[in-house]
């Protein structure tokens, strides 16, 4: 929804999707983390 918004996208891998489900998908996010500490860390 983000990105045909055209907003900035972040997708964190917490068990629900794969990088290899995100390199698959016509659907990119501009940020891909690992866990939801990063995002703490990304967003200082």
């Amino acid at each position: 929804m983000g990105i045909e918004a055209g907003v900035t996208t972040i997708c964190v891998l917490t068990g629900e999707t794969s990088r290899e489900m995100i390199e698959e998908s016509n659907f990119k996010p501009d940020i891909i983390l690992n866990k939801a500490t990063d995002l703490l860390k990304f967003l200082k």
